[in-house]
């Protein structure tokens, strides 16, 4: 079993890891071991707490700056945004307000339906498959027609049910 770090060795190594962008200004009175929990302060975000093994070993660093990391690279313009639309659904809806419309998967669109004319729904809704295996969501009313048509279409004469 290796020796025990000195809290100055344990700054040297998570600084290796991580370089100048955190402080540790209570390293001296709260490092006992690799699983003692240090109060770190990123340059950007402030404080936040972590153990030496995730800063070193698992190379964690600051939540908030990984969120922000996450998010850029997660987020669609709205050009993509609607070439995701079109690629699951083709020309069936046209979306002439996604420019403006379009921040996130939580955003409401107005979309138009070729059949039914304008409807609004989130892009996540419209992306994200459907409940029960189904296509994915699109216009309401197309939605509504084609439950409609699969109810009649049931066959309850073998269902142990009825």
């Amino acid at each position: 079993m290796p020796p025990r770090c000195t809290p100055q060795q344990a700054l040297s190594k998570i600084e290796a890891v991580h370089g100048n962008r955190y402080t540790l200004p209570f390293i001296e009175k709260e490092y006992v071991n690799s699983t003692s929990s240090l109060t770190c302060v990123c340059n950007k975000h402030g404080e936040w707490t972590a153990t030496m093994n995730c800063l070193v070993y698992a190379k964690s660093g600051c939540p908030k700056c990984f969120k922000e990391s996450i998010a850029g690279k997660l987020k669609l313009t709205p050009q993509q945004a609607l070439d995701r639309i079109k690629a699951l659904h083709g020309d069936k809806f046209e979306f002439p307000y996604i420019n403006e419309e379009y921040t996130s998967c939580k955003s409401m669109l107005t979309g138009v339906c070729q059949i039914h004319g304008e409807f609004r729904i989130s892009f996540g809704a419209i992306t994200e498959k459907a409940q029960f295996g189904r296509k994915k969501y699109g216009c309401p009313k197309c939605w509504a027609v084609q439950a409609v048509s699969v109810r009649r279409n049931i066959n309850f004469t073998n269902s142990k049910y009825f």
